[in-house]
């Protein structure tokens, strides 16, 4: 069982953490000294069918045919199963996660805390004065937005049912 793993991306680092059962991340910009915490995953327990956060019990890394390495989780809570991507590109990270549903879910998405400053506009989330930008690719209606200090990317889930939902965003200096 792998306790931490860290991929970079330019200025943009993630780091992901056993948290109980889960594994938990955190993204953090800067290099050495400089580092700092910019968001940290919301977790839920065992306890809940409809976490904050994808429920993520297994970690891989893959490395890709250029060289950069690629996580790869996947876990479940309830009777339901989801899948994250966490792709780094130069001063980007691209997230691309799922659900399968088995019902009808009362919350889908993805949250953070915020650990600076956040501005919210047109679907996009500024942090720490405009040094980095999340942007949500609104994939089958997902949507991108903050309250406070958190960051929730929200699927959609409307349709009943058995289904796969899924929703995309990124995590990219400006």
């Amino acid at each position: 069982m792998i306790d931490l793993i860290m991929l970079e991306a330019g200025l943009l680092s993630i780091e992901f953490r056993r948290a109980a059962d889960r594994y938990a991340h955190q993204v953090f910009s800067g290099h050495g000294g400089g580092r700092r915490l910019l968001l940290e995953s919301v977790e839920g327990d065992g306890e809940h069918p409809w976490p904050a956060s994808p429920p993520l019990q297994e970690l891989h890394i893959e490395r890709q045919a250029d060289g950069r390495q690629v996580a790869l989780l996947v876990g479940r809570a309830g009777r339901s199963h989801w899948s994250l991507s966490v792709e780094p590109f130069e001063n980007r990270l691209v997230f691309d996660a799922a659900c399968r549903l088995s019902g009808n879910a009362e919350w889908l998405g993805s949250s953070y805390r915020a650990a600076v400053n956040v501005d919210v506009a047109g679907g996009l989330v500024t942090l720490a004065g405009g040094n980095l930008r999340m942007v949500s690719a609104e994939v089958d209606g997902a949507s991108l937005n903050a309250d406070a200090d958190i960051v929730q990317i929200h699927a959609a889930c409307a349709a009943p049912g058995p289904r796969t939902a899924r929703w995309r965003y990124m995590i990219e200096s400006s």
